[in-house]
């Protein structure tokens, strides 16, 4: 029973990585000859520099859902229709474009800065008509929070081998459109590990804990079991800056 509990979490992760590349296809989709071009901004328009824009076609139907108590639904993205990086003035040029909607996103080496494709409310979308040029446009990265956390092993069992494996533990964030993002690690210590990603100011998010081998709990001590391994939290910029998620490993599961 252990091993097939152990193969259906595997396959669950696997899932949520597969949901990862929604927001980064690498077919490419039919071209044409419509245009876009414009300038990537921070909020206060800052032109940033070395980002790479991509437009994506928008997946028929997927980005009018019906209402739903977790949001929006996640916009599927399509086939590549176009890429390109920003001048030092921020500026783009997408060519080639067919007629439809298309998605930009933009990924930036700055952190802090987030992709509007994956973190706001509804992403950038153009509906172009065959051979239309699009010129002027902004596509404004927003500044995030600083998520950080924190998970104690005073144990060590972090760094015990059971079953012939490390305990696994992931973090992933929820984001607007309902896609995970895992929280990188940054570094370990003798106590335990750091993590930390930018997230979206004043956003109700979800931070999913998901440990297979560990029993973990909040800094209350509270299981995050009975929690459903979700913890919701949301960062504000009245209140900056938001102290660490802090989780402690109990025990081993098994």
């Amino acid at each position: 029973m252990e091993g097939i509990s152990r193969r259906r979490t595997k396959a669950a992760l696997a899932r949520c990585l597969m949901m990862l590349v929604v927001g980064a296809p690498t077919l490419l989709a039919q071209t044409g000859s419509g245009s876009i071009s414009g300038k990537v901004l921070t909020e206060d328009g800052s032109p940033v520099a070395n980002v790479q824009v991509t437009a994506s076609l928008a997946l028929p139907g997927t980005t009018t859902a019906p209402a739903s108590p977790l949001g929006p639904r996640a916009t599927v993205l399509g086939p590549r229709a176009a890429r390109a990086d920003t001048a030092q003035d921020g500026s783009f040029q997408l060519s080639g474009l067919p007629a439809g909607s298309v998605v930009l996103c933009a990924a930036t080496r700055t952190f802090g800065l987030l992709d509007p494709c994956h973190w706001a409310a509804q992403p950038p979308t153009i509906t172009l008509a065959a051979g239309q040029s699009v010129t002027g446009f902004k596509l404004t990265l927003a500044a995030g929070s600083l998520l950080q956390v924190r998970l104690d092993d005073q144990g060590k069992l972090l760094k015990k081998q059971a079953q012939g494996h490390l305990p696994l533990v992931m973090f992933s964030v929820v984001t607007p459109q309902r896609v995970p993002f895992t929280v990188p690690l940054v570094n370990e210590d003798d106590k335990g590990r750091n993590y930390q990603m930018a997230v979206p100011y004043d956003t109700a998010m979800t931070l999913a804990v998901i440990s297979p081998d560990l029993e973990l709990a909040d800094d209350r001590g509270a299981s995050l079991d009975s929690k459903g391994n979700q913890v919701a939290f949301i960062h504000s910029r009245k209140k900056v800056p938001s102290k660490p998620l802090v989780f402690h490993v109990v025990k081993a599961k098994h």
